[in-house]
């Protein structure tokens, strides 16, 4: 045709197998003579991948196994979810989390309560019980916010100090009352990162 202003040049082949209701769908992508070619349809459909993903992200912080999510999945027709699939997923929950950990915090708080939970995680060496440090601050308007959270071998004077310092260095400037468990390493740490604040004992851990 006289008006033609461009020619199909073979096809190249999409990496990934496009995700359907229907199942995974491979597909081959024409390629021109000039300039490139982008089928409008993938362009939907990299939304629905991102809506998946969202999906995951929400499972893993409501706890649902790796092992109903992969049956939910083959039941989807989605039973070729490859590792860099799951990367992907994994690495929005961790920019998510870094920008959560790294926001800046009020200068000041009402009460700020610290405690520790113990906690099984996987590492390289295998599964171990790790401490998680929790700041919770209360505002003066009665909002109650997780100031953030820090892991560690074990609740110990020096990772108490490395977390209120980390809280310090985000802006956090005082506590009218700090209320915690009659731990001595943290009493400690309280008293080099923030000076002359009030301390008090939990009455629940009190109680117990």
């Amino acid at each position: 045709m006289e008006d033609r202003t461009n020619y199909r040049n073979g096809y190249r082949e999409r990496k990934e197998p496009l995700s359907t209701g229907l199942g995974p769908v491979n597909l081959s992508i024409p390629k021109l003579r000039s300039g490139s070619f982008y089928p409008s349809i993938l362009d939907q459909y990299q939304r629905v991948d991102r809506a998946l993903i969202s999906i995951v992200s929400e499972a893993y912080f409501a706890g649902v196994s790796t092992r109903k999510m992969n049956k939910l999945f083959v039941d989807l027709g989605l039973n070729n979810i490859d590792r860099s699939f799951v990367s992907r997923c994994s690495a929005q929950i961790d920019a998510e989390v870094d920008l959560w950990k790294n926001r800046d915090l009020d200068k000041r708080y009402a009460y700020i309560w610290l405690d520790a939970t113990y906690t099984k995680i996987r590492t390289e060496k295998g599964v171990r019980p790790t401490a998680v440090l929790i700041a919770i601050g209360l505002k003066e308007d009665g909002h109650r916010d997780v100031l953030g959270l820090h892991l560690g071998n074990r609740e110990s004077y020096y990772n108490w100090k490395d977390f209120l310092q980390s809280l310090k260095t985000r802006g956090l400037e005082r506590s009218e009352l700090w209320i915690s468990d009659e731990h001595d390493g943290l009493f400690k740490a309280i008293e080099e990162c923030f000076p002359g604040q009030l301390r008090q004992r939990c009455i629940v851990h009190w109680m117990l």
